[in-house]
């Protein structure tokens, strides 16, 4: 008897919890989770059908704890690993992600570093075979359900303005990244340590994409550039982008002060509802595309 109530009850449980599991996560949703990384950025974003985009990786292994969180326990792949710039608060944990995901497709801009960091990188994508891809301005990379990611900054200019040689300093403010991420009348600005100045530069070049949609606010949700950074923001970009919610990406207790006071009162003067790693952890937004919400 207890043999068969054993081999009953427990293939059932695992049936019953495989089951939970997988209509938990393929629920037809966007997920995107801002990482509770620390210092630095960290973001998982799986889409309708089950694809997975990682946007920098943090400074370190925290990054696979949001992972293991964010995903399926059987997801074991990774469809596009994004770099925003190669600092080592957004590069670093990314070499942790390659050695624990196989990954199909990485690109980044076309402005490199001579860390440590930086260059064990570059090994391990060297060692997966996968190739180094270039993103600039104007390129749109969209999944099969409709997810579109539009790079809007850094303009060429710009980094010829800001960058000698292609490469940069393993601290200062560099070009990077800004990626408007589309799901149906859901927008997300991703900005990595982005400053006003880009910022501007970016959304003054794709103003019909930051119009907004029959009367509605211009984006549902910002990523404070720089981890709220004084110099990220200015109040014209703040009313100019119009978000409803901001994330903010920053450590506990972190030396930089981040975020700027000044930062999270120009946005809830506006009206915007601040939410920031380092006091609620990993924040989670799931949208089907029309409503959304941050669990």
């Amino acid at each position: 008897m207890r043999l068969t109530l054993f081999t009953i009850v427990i293939p059932a449980f695992f049936l019953f919890f495989g089951i939970y599991t997988y209509f938990s996560f393929y629920d037809s949703k966007l997920h995107v989770t801002i990482c509770d990384v620390g210092q630095g950025d960290g973001i998982v974003i799986r889409t309708p059908r089950g694809h997975v985009i990682v946007f920098d990786g943090g400074p370190d292994q925290s990054i696979l704890r949001c992972l293991d969180s964010s995903l399926p326990f059987w997801q074991k792949s990774i469809d596009i690993v994004l770099l925003s710039h190669p600092h080592a608060d957004h590069l670093n944990g990314l070499v942790d992600v390659f050695a624990h995901y196989a990954v199909k497709k990485f690109a980044t801009e076309a402005v490199g570093n001579t860390s440590y960091g930086y260059k064990a990188l570059q090994n391990e994508v060297e060692k997966e075979g996968i190739s180094w891809e270039l993103l600039e301005i104007g390129d749109i990379v969209k999944t099969d359900d409709e997810v579109t990611f539009t790079i809007i900054g850094p303009s060429e200019e710009f980094v010829k303005k800001t960058v000698a040689g292609g490469l940069v300093l393993s601290s200062g403010e560099v070009p990077t990244l800004e990626v408007l991420v589309s799901y149906g009348d859901f927008d997300l600005l991703l900005t990595g340590d982005s400053q006003h100045q880009e910022l501007k530069e970016a959304i003054s070049a794709y103003q019909h994409l930051f119009d907004g949609h029959s009367g509605r606010r211009s984006i549902e949700v910002l990523q404070v550039p720089h981890h709220g950074s004084r110099t990220g923001l200015t109040k014209a970009l703040v009313a100019w982008l119009h978000p409803t919610i901001a994330t903010i990406s920053s450590g506990k207790g972190n030396s930089y002060g981040h975020p700027a006071s000044e930062i999270v009162k120009t946005l809830r003067e506006h009206g915007v509802e601040v939410h920031r790693t380092d006091t609620e952890g990993n924040l989670r937004l799931v949208t089907d595309g029309k409503t959304y919400n941050l669990q």
